[in-house]
């Protein structure tokens, strides 16, 4: 029964071991970074787009406020016709009314699209924020990787190094 728990412990220590070389902590810092990369283009897309519906709500606005002034002008055109005696005065206030209500609902859209713009600009902060901090972090990675590599680069240089002084002693010197 020991021997099974020897060699399992056996078996454990050399998986535990080819972990650990498999686990390289450049190759992990690499793909961390790869996948901040996805994130960041992800990120940008949603930005543009955000971006985009922002734009697209300020001129609505601008074109729902245009619409409403102009409705208000045909509005008081069609009264005037009305008092000049070029347009019967029921239908100039009918027509008039009408006229009012589109400008009314014209001013409503402006309204909502006023509170888009406001709701888009937020998020496009949020977002702007979230952007930078994602950058500083891919370039602070990305330095940490540098360093890491120069470590690994000295590490294996000091072992060739502790190698070929390990093999220099006096018995071999003597032999050569």
């Amino acid at each position: 029964m020991s021997i099974f728990k020897r060699l399992f412990r056996i078996g454990k220590a050399e998986t535990n071991s080819l972990i650990d070389k498999l686990e390289d902590p450049i190759k992990i810092t690499e793909q961390g970074i790869r996948d901040m990369k996805v994130e960041l283009d992800k990120s940008l897309q949603g930005l543009a787009e955000i971006k985009a519906l922002a734009i697209r709500s300020r001129n609505e606005n601008e074109q729902a406020k245009q619409r409403s002034e102009d409705y208000e002008r045909k509005a008081m055109l069609l009264i005037q016709k009305g008092e000049n005696g070029t347009m019967t005065a029921d239908e100039a206030d009918r027509l008039a009314t009408e006229s009012l209500q589109r400008k009314s609902q014209c001013d409503e859209d402006a309204k909502r699209s006023a509170a888009d713009v406001i709701k888009f600009n937020e998020q496009i902060s949020k977002m702007d924020t979230n952007i930078k901090t994602l950058r500083s972090n891919i370039s602070k990675w990305e330095n940490e990787l540098k360093t890491l590599k120069a470590r690994v680069k000295v590490s294996t240089a000091t072992k060739k190094l502790n190698k070929q002084m390990a093999q220099i002693d006096s018995s071999s010197t003597v032999s050569m």
